[in-house]
Formats: structure tokens, sequence, C-alpha cells
């Protein structure tokens, strides 16, 4: 009946098959109206009728989604029906005014993720190499997505010793596009070496803002470093700063 079906999921019904190891969707033919829903048997075994908000990724580039599910959940477990399938995440922390831009991507050390968790109604832009469905487990109540225009592009790496300069921790790292302050971090210490993380907003976030070829120019401590990379937001970048 619709009335035993989680509110707002009964379009998204689907039977299911166990293997014995794993879970296998149907093609599922379902009908509202008369609570019916029927699939093609693959034998004697175990059926369950599931539901899963789906979520069609296009690729490969970048995808904003709305994420539905009334529960905060680790980034990891919360995209697990796509994992190897996706490299980049990115959410906006409106709260945050130095560094609103987080980030988890598959490819880096641990320290330079700071997106932990996907939350109830926000936006975050998924980035997949191909398309693909994402399944998700939960409501499907969209909420509003963000109103970032486009995600950042990301850099990090080791801030080394050079001339009339020697790094330490705790020094302000900021991105000048076009002689606009587009990004903001702060170094750290990891294995004994200094190292940033730096997001650089796309002219979305703010104008004058990076775009594609445009050149980023870093500082450290308000002395101008090496070197200058193109403003691409296409994967995460590791790239050594030196005065």
């Amino acid at each position: 009946m619709g009335n035993e079906v989680p509110y707002g999921e009964e379009g998204w019904l689907n039977l299911t098959y166990w293997d014995g190891a794993a879970w296998h969707r149907l093609p599922t033919w379902l009908d509202t109206d008369t609570n019916t829903a029927s699939a093609p048997l693959v034998g004697p075994g175990l059926y369950a009728l599931m539901s899963s908000l789906e979520i069609p990724l296009t690729g490969p580039g970048w995808n904003l989604i709305a994420y539905p599910v009334q529960e905060t959940r680790p980034v990891t477990q919360a995209l697990l029906s796509v994992s190897g399938h996706y490299t980049t995440v990115y959410g906006f922390d409106v709260g945050d005014d130095a560094d609103p831009w987080k980030m988890y991507d598959v490819t880096v050390p641990t320290w330079v993720n700071d997106l932990a968790v996907l939350e109830f109604g926000q936006g975050y832009w998924l980035q997949t190499p191909e398309s693909i469905t994402l399944y998700l487990k939960g409501g499907t109540t969209i909420g509003m997505l963000s109103t970032m225009m486009s995600p950042p592009a990301t850099y990090y790496g080791r801030v080394l010793e050079g001339e009339d300069f020697v790094p330490e921790v705790g020094l302000e790292v900021r991105a000048l596009v076009d002689g606009a302050l587009c990004g903001r971090g702060t170094t750290a210490e990891i294995d004994g070496d200094i190292v940033y993380t730096l997001n650089v907003s796309g002219g979305g976030d703010a104008d004058g803002c990076g775009a594609s070829g445009m050149s980023v120019t870093m500082s450290v401590d308000g002395k101008i470093m090496t070197p200058a990379p193109e403003w691409d937001n296409d994967r995460v970048q590791e790239i050594d700063l030196r005065r």
C-alpha cells in the first residue's frame, strides 16, 4: 500500500534480488495507482521491494546536485553507489567567510580534504569521468541548491624556503586573479613540511575571479610566490610554492 512506503518514495520502488552476497535491482514495472510492482524472476531466492532516489550524473564533467536525504552522512558512505566512478566533490559553507569551499577528492592526501559529510538540502558539485546513476537511500525532498555557480580550482602542496623567506605554520596564503582576491588559506605542518591548500573561486562566486586560462597569483605572508598556475577546475593540482 502507498501508505506503507516512506513519504515521497513510492515512485522510486524497485524489486531487488538477493544472490547470497549482494542485492541486484531488477527491471521493474510499477503502477502506483493499483499499488503493483512486477519484474521477471531470476529464480528461487529472496526478493524485496526497495526504494532509492535516482540522480543521473552526466560525464565526463561536473554535476550540481541538491542532497535530498534528511540525514547527514560521510561523503564516502553517501556516494557508495558510485564508488570508483567519481573523483571530486565540492560543497560551499556560507558561514565560513575565509574559506567557504570545502572539498573531498579521492586522489589527494587526507590532509587536503576538508569536506567530511553531505547534509540535507545542501548543493554539491560532483565530478564524474562517465555518465552514471547515483542511488541514494533516503527521502526525496529536494532542498534548495546553493548559489555557487561553478566549482573552484583547488591547489595544494609544499611551501618552500627561498630568498628572504622562511615558511612557518600559520601564515596567510592568498590567491589573486586579475587583481581580485579569490581564495584564502593558512599554512600548516604535515610530516615536517610546511604545506598549504587553496580553493580559488570561479567567476560565478566573485566578480573578476577565475576562468579557464587565467593566471592565479599566489602569495604567502604577503610575499608573491611562484609558479603562477592557470585557473583550472578540471582536477585538483599539486603545486609547490617557492619565493
